[in-house]
Protein backbone atom coordinates (compact mmCIF):
# COMPACT_ATOMS: atom_id res chain seq x y z
CA UNK A 1 0.00 0.00 0.00
CA UNK A 2 1.37 3.74 -0.71
CA UNK A 3 1.07 6.10 1.80
CA UNK A 4 1.06 10.03 0.43
CA UNK A 5 2.36 12.32 2.58
CA UNK A 6 1.51 15.76 0.66
CA UNK A 7 2.10 18.87 2.00
CA UNK A 8 1.44 22.63 0.49
CA UNK A 9 4.04 24.01 -1.84
CA UNK A 10 2.12 26.97 -2.76
CA UNK A 11 0.11 27.94 -5.42
CA UNK A 12 0.42 28.72 -9.02
CA UNK A 13 -2.68 31.28 -9.99
CA UNK A 14 -5.57 29.63 -8.16
CA UNK A 15 -4.46 26.25 -8.29
CA UNK A 16 -2.59 25.23 -4.80
CA UNK A 17 0.39 22.30 -5.26
CA UNK A 18 1.67 20.10 -3.03
CA UNK A 19 4.75 18.45 -2.49
CA UNK A 20 5.26 14.75 -1.51
CA UNK A 21 7.58 14.18 1.24
CA UNK A 22 8.32 10.77 0.07
CA UNK A 23 8.98 10.94 -3.40
CA UNK A 24 9.42 15.13 -3.13
CA UNK A 25 7.03 14.91 -6.64
CA UNK A 26 4.75 18.00 -6.80
CA UNK A 27 0.97 17.24 -7.59
CA UNK A 28 -2.08 19.17 -8.20
CA UNK A 29 -5.02 17.94 -6.87
CA UNK A 30 -7.82 18.22 -9.19
CA UNK A 31 -11.33 18.14 -8.63
CA UNK A 32 -12.90 15.43 -10.77
CA UNK A 33 -16.88 16.13 -11.41
CA UNK A 34 -19.18 13.52 -12.24
CA UNK A 35 -20.87 14.95 -15.91
CA UNK A 36 -23.95 12.86 -14.96
CA UNK A 37 -24.76 14.11 -11.89
CA UNK A 38 -23.70 17.55 -12.98
CA UNK A 39 -26.90 17.01 -15.53
CA UNK A 40 -29.45 15.63 -12.95
CA UNK A 41 -28.82 18.92 -11.16
CA UNK A 42 -29.15 21.13 -13.76
CA UNK A 43 -32.44 19.29 -15.77
CA UNK A 44 -33.76 17.73 -12.26
CA UNK A 45 -32.31 20.26 -9.66
CA UNK A 46 -33.24 23.15 -11.59
CA UNK A 47 -29.72 25.03 -10.37
CA UNK A 48 -28.38 27.61 -12.65
CA UNK A 49 -24.37 27.52 -14.53
CA UNK A 50 -23.36 29.35 -11.79
CA UNK A 51 -25.38 27.68 -8.02
CA UNK A 52 -23.63 24.33 -10.02
CA UNK A 53 -20.19 26.35 -10.08
CA UNK A 54 -20.25 26.94 -6.44
CA UNK A 55 -21.59 24.25 -5.28
CA UNK A 56 -18.67 21.51 -7.12
CA UNK A 57 -16.08 24.51 -6.89
CA UNK A 58 -15.45 24.84 -10.63
CA UNK A 59 -15.63 27.69 -12.89
CA UNK A 60 -19.06 28.14 -14.58
CA UNK A 61 -17.05 27.86 -17.99
CA UNK A 62 -16.10 24.02 -17.02
CA UNK A 63 -20.08 23.81 -16.30
CA UNK A 64 -20.71 24.67 -19.92
CA UNK A 65 -18.17 22.46 -20.92
CA UNK A 66 -18.87 19.38 -18.92
CA UNK A 67 -22.82 20.02 -20.18
CA UNK A 68 -21.94 20.67 -23.92
CA UNK A 69 -20.02 17.37 -23.83
CA UNK A 70 -23.19 15.04 -22.24
CA UNK A 71 -25.22 14.43 -25.38
CA UNK A 72 -28.77 12.18 -24.17
CA UNK A 73 -31.07 10.62 -26.23
CA UNK A 74 -33.56 8.60 -24.87
CA UNK A 75 -36.39 7.12 -27.40
CA UNK A 76 -39.72 7.52 -25.40
CA UNK A 77 -42.33 6.84 -27.75
CA UNK A 78 -43.23 3.38 -29.69
CA UNK A 79 -45.22 5.37 -32.28
CA UNK A 80 -42.98 5.47 -35.13
CA UNK A 81 -45.63 8.16 -37.04
CA UNK A 82 -45.02 11.15 -35.02
CA UNK A 83 -45.91 15.03 -35.63
CA UNK A 84 -42.95 16.65 -34.47
CA UNK A 85 -42.48 20.19 -33.25
CA UNK A 86 -38.85 22.00 -32.42
CA UNK A 87 -37.57 24.49 -31.05
CA UNK A 88 -35.03 26.26 -29.44
CA UNK A 89 -35.03 28.00 -25.52
CA UNK A 90 -32.36 30.09 -25.33
CA UNK A 91 -31.10 31.11 -21.68
CA UNK A 92 -28.36 34.24 -22.21
CA UNK A 93 -25.86 34.47 -24.76
CA UNK A 94 -24.55 31.01 -25.20
CA UNK A 95 -27.06 28.62 -23.71
CA UNK A 96 -29.86 26.74 -24.90
CA UNK A 97 -31.67 23.31 -25.70
CA UNK A 98 -32.85 22.50 -28.73
CA UNK A 99 -36.30 20.01 -27.96
CA UNK A 100 -37.66 17.42 -30.81
CA UNK A 101 -41.29 17.14 -29.21
CA UNK A 102 -43.96 14.37 -30.65
CA UNK A 103 -46.83 16.80 -30.32
CA UNK A 104 -49.88 14.22 -29.79
CA UNK A 105 -47.78 12.34 -27.09
CA UNK A 106 -46.37 15.31 -25.98
CA UNK A 107 -43.03 13.04 -25.13
CA UNK A 108 -39.75 14.52 -26.13
CA UNK A 109 -38.03 12.56 -29.06
CA UNK A 110 -34.78 14.10 -29.00
CA UNK A 111 -32.64 17.03 -27.52
CA UNK A 112 -29.39 18.83 -27.56
CA UNK A 113 -27.73 21.01 -25.31
CA UNK A 114 -26.35 23.96 -27.44
CA UNK A 115 -24.94 27.55 -27.65
CA UNK A 116 -26.79 29.17 -30.22
CA UNK A 117 -29.44 28.46 -32.58
CA UNK A 118 -28.94 27.15 -36.01
CA UNK A 119 -30.55 25.21 -38.52
CA UNK A 120 -27.87 22.31 -38.38
CA UNK A 121 -29.18 21.56 -35.41
CA UNK A 122 -32.67 20.64 -36.66
CA UNK A 123 -30.97 19.15 -39.34
CA UNK A 124 -29.58 16.71 -36.87
CA UNK A 125 -32.57 16.31 -34.81
CA UNK A 126 -34.36 15.31 -37.83
CA UNK A 127 -31.60 13.01 -39.16
CA UNK A 128 -31.95 11.74 -35.83
CA UNK A 129 -35.44 10.74 -36.04
CA UNK A 130 -35.29 9.20 -39.39
CA UNK A 131 -31.89 6.89 -38.76
CA UNK A 132 -34.44 5.55 -35.73
CA UNK A 133 -37.36 4.42 -38.26
CA UNK A 134 -39.62 7.60 -37.37
CA UNK A 135 -41.81 9.45 -40.05
CA UNK A 136 -41.70 13.17 -39.15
Amino acid sequence: MLLLRLCFYGHKGHINRHLSKSCSKRFIIRKVVDSEALWCDYVFGKQTIFQLSESYGISPNTVRRKLDSICIFLLISSSKSVIVLVDTTCWGRNLGVVVLKDTLTKHILWRKIVRYETLAYYKKGIDWLEYHKFNP
